[in-house]
């Protein structure tokens, strides 16, 4: 669980990290994450096979560039069964 500010350097690091983690639930609330932090990231969980819930809850400046990310990944990755955008904009 993330609560707090992430940079497009830390989306990078968390999408490296992820690549080689059994991770199935991932929470990144209230994370200040704008559109181009969840481009990298979506982009990340493109092809990943372990993550099973994500959850964004609260990233009020995510945006339709955000939204736009998370719709491509979801097109690709269907390992994905929960998606929590509660409160974003």
């Amino acid at each position: 669980v993330l609560n707090g500010a992430v940079s497009l350097d830390g989306a990078r690091q968390l999408v490296a990290a992820l690549a080689n983690s059994s991770v199935r639930r991932m929470a990144l609330q209230f994370g200040h994450l704008t559109g181009p932090e969840m481009r990298v990231i979506a982009d990340g969980l493109r092809n990943n096979t372990v993550l099973t819930v994500l959850s964004v809850f609260h990233n009020r400046q995510l945006g339709s560039d955000g939204a736009q990310a998370l719709s491509d990944m979801l097109m690709v990755n269907t390992t994905l069964k929960g998606l929590d955008v509660t409160g974003c904009n």
